[in-house]
Parts: structure tokens; sequence; C-alpha cells
């Protein structure tokens, strides 16, 4: 009789093991998905992944650190934190579009497209079309 009980015990211990197991499988493949999500939006937006990556961090650091999310007063301060430190990213962004951009102009003006092609596709990670796409619109827009 004993040995029924313990098996029986023994029974429910690994249901509930696999079952919870089973959950936390499902729980992280939500996770993987809204991951995704938040990447293909701040992808739409233009928010670069350096930046999504820190917040990121920043959240999963918080529960590490025995802290929690500020009250809304503060998270106002922390969005406005946050405005900024996009509109400077952007700005950085923009910056090092111009300077690789004046390279690209500097190229077409001595004739050597092929090179600008090749230039933009090393510097801003762009396919063949897209590179000459680019190009071909700087030297339309500039030259």
């Amino acid at each position: 009789m004993q040995t029924w009980v313990l098996y029986i015990f023994l029974l429910v211990i690994v249901i509930l093991f696999f079952g919870r197991k089973q959950r936390m499988d499902q729980l992280e493949q939500r996770l993987i998905k809204n991951e995704r999500i938040v990447r293909l939006i701040a992808n739409r937006l233009g928010i670069d992944q350096d930046i999504v990556m820190e917040l990121d961090t920043d959240l999963f650091e918080l529960p590490q650190q025995n802290k929690t999310i500020k009250p809304l007063k503060q998270a106002n301060e922390r969005e406005e934190d946050l405005h900024e430190l996009l509109q400077n990213k952007k700005r950085e962004r923009i910056n090092r579009q111009k300077v690789i951009d004046l390279e690209l102009l500097e190229l077409l003006q001595h004739g050597k497209k092929i090179e600008a092609i090749k230039r933009a596709r090393q510097r801003y990670d762009f396919g063949l079309k897209e590179a000459k796409d680019h190009v071909e619109h700087l030297e339309r827009k500039f030259l």
C-alpha cells in the first residue's frame, strides 16, 4: 500500500515538473516573439538598435538591483530623457551620414562612381541596388 502511495506521489511530481517546463517554454517563445516585435517597431520608427538594447539592459537590471520602475511623475522625466537621448543619437547618425555622403560626393566629383557605390555598400551595409540608388540620388541632388 505504501509503495503505491509513493509511486502516485512521484508520478504527480513528475507531471507537475513537465507541466511547468512546458509552460516556461511557452513563455520563452512569447518573449522571443515580443522582442522581435519591439525590434521591428523600433526599426520602423528609425530608432537605433543600440538604443533598444540599452533600454533592454536597463529594464533587465532593475529587478537584479532591487529597484522598481519609477512612478508616473518620474516616468515623464525619464521619457524626456529618453526623447533627448533619441534626438542626440539621431543627430549623431545624421552627422555621420553627412560625413560619409561628403566622401561619396567627393568620389563622384572625381568620376569614381563605382568606387562611391562600393564605399556606400561598405559604410551603410547596403546591397548593390540600394548603394547604387543612394549614390545616384546624391549625384542628382548635389551635382
